[in-house]
């Protein structure tokens, strides 16, 4: 029997190599976008797409260098430009949850842990949420303005005496609510720590924060767990698939212009019992791709 030719065997070579590298693509690790999404090999998220994302034990969301460009051009500063999420298992069957790290950029941890608002702009922002209870209970925040909801209130027929014996009555109860009201909004506008306005800039009107506070882990409590400017824990009800939105925890990518934070991008994360991570209903706010992949302001 004849010996195959060299250039067969060569041949059959080449062809078992790329049939193995088409079974090494296949079995890529999971991670990527859901539903006309990108690689399933990704386990970086850079809004590319819209569409859900899933990671198994980690994942990475992140502002694409193009999107920051476009941004700081525009005259802002982009102080997160990445979160980093770890699966952390709990000893619960019903509540799950993430650790996140936290990338600034250069700068952006000053801006970030910083208030939002001066002492000034609280205090100011504090006896304008007096004024505006005062005129919902008793009708004006001055004696002046009550004077004018009476005689609006009791009519043209009323008498100057039962409209000055009114608006006495309620003024003198005015001075000691005005009194109360001031001191709840003192107590209530304690200086907030680093860590804390790390998490009013990152997940905005949220309340369930906690700074420094240990973590049940058998008899976890929902909020979120800040442990440093750069570090924190989500505990939330597990989601019972990676894009079940009721168990999601929105957070917000926000660009600085120096005196006012505005909305760059967001989105859900979930985790599973089995550390499967997703991101949901991940939008853009202010800016969006064209169909040649550069960003620009929406119109």
């Amino acid at each position: 029997m004849s010996r195959p030719s060299r250039t067969v065997l060569t041949l059959a070579l080449l062809v078992g190599a790329v049939s193995l590298a088409g079974c090494s693509a296949a079995t890529a690790p999971s991670g990527g976008a859901s539903g006309g999404a990108s690689s399933p090999s990704a386990q970086v998220y850079e809004f590319a797409s819209l569409s859900n994302f899933v990671s198994k034990g980690t994942a990475t969301a992140q502002l694409p260098q193009g999107l920051i460009d476009v941004v700081t051009k525009d005259g802002n500063q982009v102080p997160v430009t990445g979160v980093t999420f770890t699966a952390h298992k709990l000893d619960s069957s019903s509540m799950c949850a993430v650790d996140g790290a936290v990338t600034y950029a250069s700068g952006g941890e000053v801006v970030a842990s910083a208030p939002e608002q001066t002492k000034e702009q609280q205090a100011t922002k504090r006896a304008k949420n007096v004024d505006e209870q005062l005129r919902e209970e008793f009708g004006g925040a001055t004696e002046d303005e009550i004077r004018e909801d009476v005689e609006e209130e009791l009519g043209e027929k009323a008498s100057d005496a039962a409209i000055e014996r009114e608006t006495k009555a309620r003024a003198s109860e005015l001075s000691t609510r005005r009194a109360e009201l001031e001191q709840e909004s003192t107590s209530s506008g304690e200086e907030k720590t680093p860590a804390q306005n790390v998490a009013a800039f990152l997940f905005p009107g949220r309340k369930d924060v906690f700074d420094n506070k240990k973590l049940s882990e058998s008899n976890p409590e929902r909020g979120l767990y800040m442990t440093s400017t750069s570090s924190f824990t989500i505990v939330e009800s597990c989601a019972t698939s990676f894009d079940d939105t009721s168990a999601a925890t929105d957070m917000t990518f926000r660009m600085y212009d120096g005196k006012h934070r505005d909305d760059i991008a967001e989105i859900g994360i979930t985790v599973m019992q089995d550390g499967t991570i997703g991101f949901v209903n991940n939008e853009t706010k202010k800016y969006e791709r064209d169909t040649s992949g550069n960003w620009l302001k929406k119109k």
